[in-house]
């Protein structure tokens, strides 16, 4: 029970003719990991909120989430093998595809939006960025892709690996950090 008003969304939708759907489970070793933009702003938004504080433009992410349609079907066009999207966490997101492609992952760096942490972009979620890997093969069309559809380049963060508990974040391990749900 609630004294305030909730309400509960479910959206159901279909794939467009075209490649198949990207799974999460898609990954394979050597994959270049993508994500298509800054991550943090969500929780940055919310922080502020809390606070008292004027809300940032990139912290202005809290109150109107944007999905990436346009960005999962360039990405699904130009190759990508494993998607998700960063709704609980960066972290906790990579770990779900990395766990469902049965791999593990490099990550070279973490893009934060403007005002946020790195906690906040490793584990705030309701960011809505896009997380994807690609063959190493496909990177430039990757980025042909997103540039002939008018969309932002998409950030290359890491690589996915054989070792499928070697998951790390500049040479040292990174937690599963992120909204744990009740199920998982």
């Amino acid at each position: 029970s609630s004294p305030a008003l909730t309400v509960a969304v479910t959206v159901l939708g279909r794939v467009e003719a075209g490649p198949p759907p990207v799974p999460r489970s898609g990954g394979v070793p050597g994959d270049v990991v993508f994500v298509t933009g800054a991550c943090g702003g969500s929780a940055a938004g919310l922080r502020m909120l809390r606070g008292g504080d004027a809300v940032s433009a990139a912290g202005a992410a809290y109150r109107r989430p944007v999905a990436r349609l346009r960005e999962g079907a360039a990405a699904r066009e130009a190759g990508a093998r494993a998607m998700v999207d960063v709704s609980d966490g960066l972290a906790l997101d990579l770990h779900r595809l990395a766990d469902a492609s049965g791999v593990g992952f490099a990550l070279d760096s973490v893009p934060v939006a403007e005002g946020a942490t790195l906690d906040e972009a490793l584990g705030g979620g309701e960011d809505y960025e896009l997380l994807f890997g690609v063959r190493a093969d496909r990177v430039d069309a990757v980025q042909r892709g997103f540039a002939s559809a008018g969309l932002r380049a998409p950030l290359r963060i890491g690589t996915l690996g054989a070792e499928r508990e070697t998951r790390l974040l500049d040479g040292r391990p990174l937690e599963r950090l992120g909204w744990q749900h009740l199920w998982g």
